[in-house]
């Protein structure tokens, strides 16, 4: 498959429908957010606002570098991922360096940590390149790039903030076993919503416990 212009576009596309087409990514996005008001003063609505997309592209570009050191394993377990047939991977990998320079003056203009951000995306090329994909455990470590994004954007250590990410630290690890066990998708939008309810019960009681 060539890397053309054209041919990347197309690629991309397949990849979104096939890798990023759920309709969960937005509301796991909103759940980061959230999970990323606990334990800190409320921000403006601006930087509220920002750290959507924010949130969002973080995601997309985390989800594409997976795929991108997964492309040996699938070719083997999944042949039939769009990413496992390109001829190279270097124009998407400078897609995602790309989205990540993007996301990160939307981190600091949300109110964020651009430092912490940027640890977590040094964190996962040092884990790639010295550990990588496949082996026990893998899969798992590499979610804790989800309570990382959720303290990049608040930053805050506060221990509420930590008690925050760890809640989505969880909810995204039990969503993994969930698809490895092949579960429904109403059974994963279902434990996101539980995870989303909790993160803003968290806020409440926090609210109500200042005032």
């Amino acid at each position: 498959m060539s890397t053309s212009t054209r041919d990347m576009a197309q690629t991309l596309f397949a990849w979104r429908q096939q890798r990023f087409g759920s309709p969960l990514f937005v509301p796991v996005a909103m759940t980061l957010v959230v999970a990323s008001l606990v334990g800190s003063d409320w921000p403006g609505p601006l930087q509220i606002a920002l750290r959507l997309p924010a949130a969002w592209l973080a995601v997309l570009a985390f989800r594409l570098w997976d795929d991108l050191e997964d492309r040996e394993r699938d070719a083997q377990s999944h042949p039939e991922r769009v990413l496992t047939q390109v001829t190279s991977a270097r124009p998407f990998a400078l897609l995602v360096t790309f989205i990540l320079l993007l996301t990160a003056p939307l981190v600091f203009a949300g109110g964020g940590s651009v430092v912490v951000f940027l640890a977590t995306i040094a964190g996962l090329m040092v884990f790639y390149r010295t550990y990588g994909t496949g082996r026990p455990g893998s899969d798992f470590v590499v979610l804790f790039k989800y309570p990382l994004i959720v303290l990049a954007l608040g930053a805050s250590w506060q221990p509420m903030s930590l008690a925050a990410a760890g809640v989505v630290l969880l909810g995204v690890s039990i969503d993994e076993a969930a698809q490895r066990l092949h579960s429904s998708a109403a059974t994963r939008a279902g434990l996101l919503a539980v995870t989303f309810g909790l993160l803003c019960s968290f806020k409440i009681v926090e609210h109500f416990h200042a005032s």
